[in-house]
């Protein structure tokens, strides 16, 4: 039996996204106090915070993330982008589902942000 060779699709995955969360960026791109308190936000959208927001935004001072669906990785995500910003000084994280890795990422961060 001859070895057959197949034809395989790789197709890469979703690239998440969620157009109310761009919506606000866009329109808050060169704030300095940005709330985003209340909005639900994930994980998966503090990736997109983290490039489009914090990454962009030379200016923002404040940022409010009180009151969202936020974990670990999310508040990884925000802690990378925390030491490229260093005109962030106040980060409101209240309520969110942090828990220890994340806090010792966001702390590392907002060390090296001074």
């Amino acid at each position: 039996m001859e070895p057959q060779i197949r034809k395989i699709n790789v197709t890469p995955p979703p690239i998440y996204s969620n157009p109310q969360l761009t919506e606000l960026i866009t329109n808050n791109v060169n704030s300095t106090s940005v709330n985003f308190s209340s909005k639900n936000l994930t994980d998966q959208d503090m990736e997109i915070m983290a490039n489009e927001l914090l990454q962009v935004n030379q200016v923002i001072t404040r940022l409010d993330l009180q009151v969202n669906q936020i974990e670990d990785i999310g508040a990884r995500f925000v802690a990378d982008a925390v030491r490229i910003n260093t005109t962030l000084k106040e980060l409101r994280l209240y309520n969110n589902k942090i828990e220890d890795v994340g806090t010792q990422y966001l702390a590392a961060a907002l060390k090296t942000n001074q």
